[in-house]
């Protein structure tokens, strides 16, 4: 016969994981929450920037899908110095 105290010490029991401490908990969280504000930012910047880029193009080339324009002109911005009364 087997002893009962043996027998219980022999049953294997689940391991343990180790628990995160509160550090490295809102460590993690600031990570995630500076990851999805930084997403927030590329995607809200994007237009602003296309924007910018469109600025700097010919009238013909403003339709492409290149961002940096080539030639860079100041055709628009002179344009909508001569048509706008900025000086009234």
């Amino acid at each position: 016969m087997s002893n009962p105290v043996s027998a219980a010490r022999s049953v294997s029991r689940p391991v343990a994981q180790p628990r995160l401490g509160r550090r490295a908990r809102k460590l993690l969280a600031d990570l995630g929450t500076y990851a999805v504000l930084l997403f927030g930012a590329i995607i809200m910047a994007g237009p602003f920037v296309w924007m910018l880029a469109t600025a700097f193009k010919t009238p013909a080339d403003q339709f492409t899908r290149t961002l940096l324009p080539n030639p860079v002109t100041f055709e628009n911005f002179q344009t909508l110095w001569d048509k706008l009364p900025f000086t009234t």
